[in-house]
């Protein structure tokens, strides 16, 4: 379902296909996992999520909600132009010109 990796001292939550409601609340229980782990930076490789579920993105608008008004950040790596729209007209995430356009930043 997910993969969970290290890179570069980042945690980096891989799902294996589609966000849809067969494991949308296995991904839900994994990001509260590492919100309760106290973890600062939420990545995330989007590389084999052709499709997200209205669930998946309530869920990664809820986490968004609940880091804006902290030191933690969502960053979003090799995501495809409709899951990208998705985040970014959910006010999820923005594009940050600074960096690899396939990386996002939570606003």
């Amino acid at each position: 379902m997910f993969s969970i990796y290290m890179k570069n001292d980042q945690k980096i939550i891989k799902p294996d296909g589609d966000l849809n409601h067969e494991n949308v609340e296995k991904f839900r229980l994994c990001i509260l996992e590492l919100l309760n782990n106290d973890e600062t930076l939420f990545c995330f490789d989007l590389l084999h999520v052709e499709d997200m579920s209205f669930q998946a993105l309530a869920t990664f608008v809820a986490l968004s909600n609940q880091i804006k008004k902290t030191d933690k950040q969502i960053k979003i790596f090799n995501a495809n132009s409709i899951i990208l729209q998705l985040l970014t007209l959910s006010k999820v995430i923005e594009t940050n010109s600074q960096e690899d356009s396939n990386v996002l930043e939570a606003i």
